[in-house]
């Protein structure tokens, strides 16, 4: 891939939880030990996005935090996390029907409950999933992430690009932005001054994820996190029954 000029994958992990991997048929991601393939994949120079899922049924209520270690351990900067919705004509959405656990009244909202009545009550998987999301994009853990991921990542060869002006001003407006106006210029500097010690030649990519962060930081915290607030007192309450899944 990084011969045909890829920089960058998209993985759906998924879960932390092979139970819950083996109920998806997600049979590949148990062949392997995913945090060492993702290492592998950033040693080779590709940036790993990746996907998680929050909701299935084999999971307990430790799903939380084994999630935000996995993702901590595996140095994934740009992680994106959801609640598990059923779509339509699919075996997963008729197997819901027939158990009785599809909400009729599901508007949509990505930033909330889907159309899945989990096994784990409502209240505490959109907790859940509201401590997951601030736990990783919260300054510091983000940063801590992307220096891990320097850690392990190397440039592909012939990747590299001669910089540009633009390059130049994206840099500055970073800067400025960041770590002289920003709500978290202590850890930008943190992340900067390390960088710059144990790995200079990897400046440029630095910069680059620092800018990134910076809409995942402002975005979960100005958006996403106010809107599971607003939706935590409207939960409709569950008979044990249909929460469990029975």
């Amino acid at each position: 891939m990084t011969d045909a000029g890829f920089t960058a994958v998209f993985i759906g992990i998924e879960s932390p939880s092979d139970e819950a991997l083996k109920e998806t048929r997600k049979n590949q991601n148990l062949r392997r030990n995913v945090v060492e393939q993702v290492h592998w994949l950033q040693a080779r120079g590709l940036d790993v996005y990746a996907g998680f899922i929050l909701g299935f049924d084999e999971e307990g209520p430790n799903i939380f935090n084994r999630m935000i270690d996995l993702i901590e351990q595996a140095a994934i900067p740009y992680a994106m996390v959801g609640i598990l919705g059923a779509l339509p004509n699919t075996p997963l959405y008729h197997r819901l029907e027939q158990e009785g656990r599809l909400r009729p009244d599901f508007a949509g909202d990505q930033f909330g409950l889907t159309n899945v009545i989990t096994k784990l009550p409502a209240v505490e998987m959109l907790a859940g999933y509201r401590e997951v999301l601030e736990r990783l994009y919260q300054p510091e853990p983000y940063f801590r992430r992307c220096r891990e991921n320097l850690k392990h990542w190397q440039p592909a060869p012939g990747a590299k690009r001669p910089k540009t002006w633009r390059d130049l001003m994206n840099a500055l407006r970073s800067v400025r932005g960041q770590g002289l106006s920003g709500r978290y210029i202590r850890a930008y500097w943190k992340h900067m001054r390390w960088v710059l010690r144990h790995h200079p030649r990897k400046l440029g990519r630095a910069l680059q994820q620092a800018a990134s962060g910076h809409h995942y930081i402002t975005y979960t915290r100005n958006v996403v996190v106010p809107a599971l607030v607003e939706a935590a007192p409207s939960l409709a309450v569950e008979s044990p029954a249909v929460a469990q899944g029975i």
